[in-house]
């Protein structure tokens, strides 16, 4: 294999799956990856992809050897899978999907990537690896790993098809990740009654991505300074460059917090929104969120299939990014891109312009 258009052409199963049974068997067959390295399992809502890459940066800059699988990815397949910073080589990826794709008997996307992760970490011996759940927790294909931390960032409304309509049958699929014996972190919102029931050693952090690194990295066993990393960002989470922010918030609990933050910093001034939303989404209540806050809304150019078309918004004026940035300038409003993981790549050419990498 030496494209990707195998692995993307994959689709997730057309029924929720009932169990692990058939990720379990394919890791089997690849010996086992998962079990050969210490995991610290983080799952949630909003943050948790935050959460797991400053947790990743301290123990790096701690001198650990950490391998960090995240998910979706903004610009690369490869940012997906990482060691010390380090996105998996490109050759490694062919090699390994070569033998992972016949072992799976109905493989997914994700489920081979999970596996792919794992069979990387494992082979490159690293020190410990810091795991995002894709969605949900208990029926997730990371979820075959047995953690020695989980972490629940935050509970919150969204894959409402998916994990169920309230905050506690949404709080039952993410608590999944809790095993018997083994700590736990849970920002504030994620304490109800489903996780609070599962956990035998349980701590509860504000939800705040730093205060949950922090509670956390006291109950690794690893000798470890706090650091610089804890301050660390990845792209695209609340990333400013001027009056300009790049953020990957999606659901209306994620963008009533970010548009907070921006009144905070930027008092008085006018919002811009350039706004792109996954099909997945409820577009009703995120524009509900939306509209409180922002003073313009420009809908992004649809480039990627996952994307909503324009006619499925309301509101909003179909513009390119250039155009949107150049209105908000004359208007001296602050510009916010987000909505989607999956507006980033297209607008690659637009952040280099503004000095941001990747």
């Amino acid at each position: 294999m030496n494209s990707y258009d195998e692995l993307f052409s994959l689709k997730g199963p057309q029924e929720r799956r009932k169990d692990l049974s058939g990720i379990l068997a394919a890791a089997k067959k690849l010996g086992h990856p998962e079990r050969k390295f210490p995991t610290v399992h983080v799952g949630g809502t909003n943050g948790k992809g935050t959460v797991c890459f400053k947790l990743a940066e301290v123990l790096k800059d701690n001198g650990y050897r950490v391998g960090l699988f995240t998910s979706p990815h903004l610009f690369t397949y490869r940012e997906r899978i990482q060691i010390n910073g380090k996105m998996i080589p490109e050759e490694e990826v062919f090699g390994r999907l070569s033998k992972i794709l016949p072992l799976a008997e109905e493989p997914t996307f994700f489920d081979v990537t999970t596996l792919l992760a794992f069979d990387y970490f494992a082979d490159e011996e690293i020190d410990v690896a810091v795991i995002e759940v894709g969605i949900g927790g208990r029926l997730d294909a990371t979820n075959i790993v047995t953690p020695i931390l989980s972490i629940i960032t935050s509970i919150g409304y969204d894959h409402m098809a998916i994990l169920g309509e309230t905050l506690e049958e949404i709080a039952t699929e993410k608590g999944g990740i809790i095993r018997e014996g083994i700590p736990v972190i849970v920002g504030e919102t994620a304490a109800l009654p489903p996780i609070l029931e599962k956990a035998t050693d349980l701590t509860i952090a504000r939800n705040n991505s730093t205060d949950i690194v922090r509670r956390a990295l006291k109950k690794l066993p690893f000798s470890i300074d706090v650091g610089e990393g804890i301050r660390r960002r990845p792209p695209c989470r609340y990333e400013k460059r001027g009056d300009v922010i790049f953020d990957v918030a999606h659901n209306p609990t994620a963008f009533e917090r970010l548009f907070k933050t921006v009144q905070r910093e930027y008092p008085g001034k006018k919002i811009h929104l350039l706004l792109g939303l996954s099909k997945d989404k409820d577009v009703e209540d995120c524009l509900e969120v939306i509209e409180r806050y922002t003073d313009h809304i420009a809908l992004l150019p649809v480039e990627h299939p996952r994307l909503l078309p324009h006619e499925a918004f309301r509101i909003g004026t179909p513009l390119t990014a250039e155009k949107a940035l150049t209105h908000a300038k004359q208007e001296n409003a602050v510009a916010v891109v987000t909505g989607s993981f999956y507006i980033m790549s297209s607008l690659k050419p637009l952040r280099e312009s503004l000095g941001l990498l990747p």
